[in-house]
């Protein structure tokens, strides 16, 4: 998402918080090896959440999260991971609608944002939108088909 839509972050050092409800995070592999090739690293616990993002980075939904706690990560240091989510503070994300917009202007945004469109049902999309660009980039990215690619 942040490399597909024009956005501010006033708080980037809250994303760590996504990493940690991700399970990814940076520099912090699961194992030696790192992390899982392909789709095999989107696991169920995760993908409610991802399906989620677009919506929450909007501002559409709160979140309603908090990161599990992983020894593995902290190495013995709960004292800091507690000290982490009792900071949290939304990473204050601000999109910029106007000119995603002008981008999508007469557009199909399934085009650009669904590699494999046979497998989306765009009616269903379609839906839950009210036909604006914003609301159809928004629904499009919480789909399976957009997180999974």
């Amino acid at each position: 998402m942040m490399r597909t839509l024009p956005m501010n972050i006033q708080n980037p050092e809250n994303l760590i918080v996504y990493q940690k409800l991700l399970g990814q995070m940076l520099l912090y592999p699961p194992n030696v090896s790192g992390w899982p090739n392909g789709k095999s690293w989107i696991d169920s616990s995760t993908l409610m959440l991802r399906l989620q993002i677009p919506q929450i980075w909007s501002g559409l939904r709160p979140l309603e999260y908090s990161p599990r706690e992983d020894d593995d990560i902290d190495m013995g240091m709960k004292s800091r991971e507690t000290a982490l989510n009792k900071s949290f503070k939304n990473p204050n994300i601000t999109i910029d609608w106007t000119r995603v917009e002008k981008a999508f202007n007469k557009k199909n945004c399934e085009d650009y944002l669904i590699q494999n469109q046979k497998s989306l049902d765009m009616d269903t999309v379609k839906n839950f939108s009210d036909n604006s660009v914003k609301m159809d980039v928004i629904n499009l990215m919480s789909t399976p088909e957009y997180q999974l690619m």
